[in-house]
Formats: structure tokens, C-alpha cells, sequence
């Protein structure tokens, strides 16, 4: 085994593991394969959640920030366009929340290994997506302040796009989720 070490977007390390003289197929033939794909739908869900984790964090600095932030004699979470978008980053925090619960049902109760992989998918697909959102929408929100590598909201949302990545973006999961419900489908 050689590894490669690596530096992430956000500052954290991970390496590139070359297995030499291991062909592929030894790796991952037989009950290797369902095993590894078991890790990797558990990883998803772990980064799914982390991710959830990042976006509250986001989100409460975020809502912090309007409330204290004052511009034009007022604090700028009284103006309703804020609010709005406010309340957008909450829905999306809510339907995160929302995917990696049933997620988790699925890899504590689901005997089905396609249904678990598709509803790992599905989280990770969700909170990849929503992370990045609210990452930049707190950086809209926070102004120029919030581009400063000193800030946590930029720290989060660097956070946010190396585990959004991980293991497969959003684009990825919802291509990954559409094949596997249609092979349930047709099975």
C-alpha cells in the first residue's frame, strides 16, 4: 500500500491509498464488495450528518449576525428581504434534518441494501447541497467580513464544500439515487 498525502480545501488532510499488486477485483469480489458498500453508505450518512452540523452552526452565527448587526438605525434581521432569505436557509436546515433521519431508519431498520444505499444517497445528495447554500448565503448575509479566513462562517463553508465533495457531490447522489430506485423499481 503507498499513500499519497493531501491537503483539502478546507486545511484538513486525507492521502490517495494505492494498492499495488492487489488487483480491484480481489478487493471488492464477493461479500468484500457488499461490505465495502455498507462502509461507504455508512461514510455518507456520517458526512451527511456532519454536514447538517456545519449548516446549524452557519445558521445560528447567521441569525446571530442579523440581530445585532445594525445598519440604518435598526438591526438588518428587521428587514423583511433578510427574513426571507432567513428563512429559506431554515427550510433547508429542517429538510436536511429531514433526509438524514430517514436515512438513518434506513441503515438501523432496512434489511434492503438498495433502499439503504439510495436513502444514504439521498441525504448526503441533500446536505451536500444545502451546506453549500447556507455557506454562501451567511456569507452574503455577514458582508465582507465573512470573506476573511479568520471568520468560522468561511471556515464552514470551506468545510461545507470538502465534505459536500467527499465521496460524491450532490449532482452525483441524485444520479446514484435515480439509478437505484429504478432498479428496485424494475426488480
Amino acid at each position: 500500500v503507498r499513500a499519497t498525502p493531501l491537503r483539502l480545501a478546507d486545511g484538513t488532510g486525507a492521502a490517495d491509498l494505492v494498492f499495488a499488486d492487489a488487483p480491484a477485483e480481489r478487493l471488492v469480489a464477493g461479500a468484500g464488495g457488499r461490505v465495502l458498500d455498507r462502509a461507504l453508505d455508512g461514510t455518507r450518512i456520517l458526512l451527511a450528518a456532519e454536514l447538517l452540523g456545519v449548516m446549524r452552526a452557519t445558521f445560528a452565527m447567521t441569525l446571530d449576525y442579523l440581530r445585532t448587526r445594525r445598519q440604518f438605525g435598526r438591526a438588518i434581521g428587521s428587514f423583511q428581504a433578510l427574513q426571507h432569505r432567513a428563512v429559506d436557509l431554515y427550510v433547508q436546515v429542517e429538510l436536511t434534518q429531514a433526509a438524514l433521519g430517514l436515512a438513518l431508519d434506513q441503515w438501523q431498520g432496512g434489511d434492503d441494501p438498495a433502499r439503504r444505499a439510495a436513502a444514504a444517497s439521498a441525504a448526503k445528495a441533500r446536505a451536500s447541497d444545502a451546506a453549500f447554500l447556507v455557506g454562501r448565503e451567511a456569507v452574503q448575509m455577514h458582508g465582507a467580513i465573512a470573506y476573511t479566513l479568520e471568520h468560522d462562517v468561511c471556515l464552514h463553508l470551506a468545510r461545507a464544500m470538502t465534505s459536500g465533495a467527499l465521496l460524491g457531490n450532490g449532482a452525483a447522489h441524485r444520479r446514484r439515487y435515480a439509478a437505484l430506485t429504478a432498479a428496485t423499481l424494475v426488480a
